[in-house]
């Protein structure tokens, strides 16, 4: 289990991870990511 996770990144990424798929992405508004996950659904952050 990921306690918690630090992005930094100067473009948009996108990680793969064993249950679940952080897209990071920089928009006009800021930086978001978003965790999409098999286990818990999904919810932006």
């Amino acid at each position: 289990m990921v306690e918690g996770i630090t992005f930094v990144v100067d473009k948009d990424e996108e990680y793969i991870f064993e249950d679940s798929k952080v897209v990071y992405t920089k928009t006009l508004f800021g930086d978001s990511f978003k965790v999409i996950s098999s286990a818990v659904g999904e919810s932006t952050c």
